[in-house]
């Protein structure tokens, strides 16, 4: 069932799969879609020590791009697929960079986290 609904999902075409490119976003984007304007976004790599990230899935990504994806589905309740052109990669991987990024701050957090186990 899975595997028929991803079917009916158009693939990305080759024009299409760009990488995401931070420095190209106006900062009224940036505040629209992550609420932080570059140099918000950039402190916040560098406070957080968030780093380059390849997860265990082999899927890699800049952090100030996996701190995008993450802040970007805390901000906006949308599906992976409606937003895998703004970011150029697929459900999966956006799901992939999310998740790992959300397991590492966790890690690193979790005594600052309410919510922690």
């Amino acid at each position: 069932m899975i595997l028929a609904e991803s079917a009916c999902l158009p693939a990305l075409s080759k024009a299409l799969r760009v990488l995401f490119n931070f420095n190209a976003l106006s900062d009224s984007v940036r505040k629209r879609r992550f609420r932080f304007d570059k140099s918000e976004l950039c402190t916040l790599v560098q406070l957080m020590n968030i780093g380059d990230i390849v997860t265990r899935e082999w899927t890699r990504a800049a952090g100030i791009e996996a701190l995008c994806v993450v802040l970007y589905k805390l901000a906006v309740p949308v599906r992976w697929v409606d937003v895998r052109e703004f970011f150029g990669r697929s459900s999966s991987g956006l799901s992939n960079v999310f998740l790992h990024l959300l397991d590492v701050l966790e890690a690193e957090y979790a005594d600052l986290l309410l919510l922690a186990h």
